[in-house]
């Protein structure tokens, strides 16, 4: 028996459609950032259609779940620290809702914050 909300379900779904068409779509396999993964139910499909797939999360248990299992994983402090921080393809999960943001909005959003 199914547990998740019927929206989650539609969630996953439509999540995982866009990804593969973005994937399909793109000159080189992507590198995917997972903000907010919580505890990370993409993760196994993101590693299926991208080079590299990194988390971000502010759950410190989440983020060491997510490195024991091979995942690239960190605190928001220490992803904005960081460098090499330049990705094709953003999923920001709210608590109800997952979003793709297109590149453009992420290029603006990372030069205000590194600025």
């Amino acid at each position: 028996m199914n547990t998740q909300a019927h929206y989650q379900s539609l969630e996953y779904v439509r999540v995982n459609e866009l990804l593969t068409r973005r994937a399909r779509d793109s000159a080189k396999r992507l590198r995917i950032l997972d903000f907010g993964f919580g505890r990370g139910k993409y993760f196994d499909s993101f590693s299926a259609v991208c080079a590299e797939v990194v988390g971000v999360d502010t759950n410190p248990a989440y983020v060491a779940e997510a490195a024991s299992k091979g995942i690239r994983a960190c605190s928001p402090e220490a992803f904005f620290s960081a460098e090499g921080t330049e990705f094709d393809v953003l999923v920001f999960t709210e608590k109800r809702r997952a979003r793709i943001i297109p590149e453009s909005v992420w290029d603006a959003e990372n030069a205000r914050l590194r600025a």
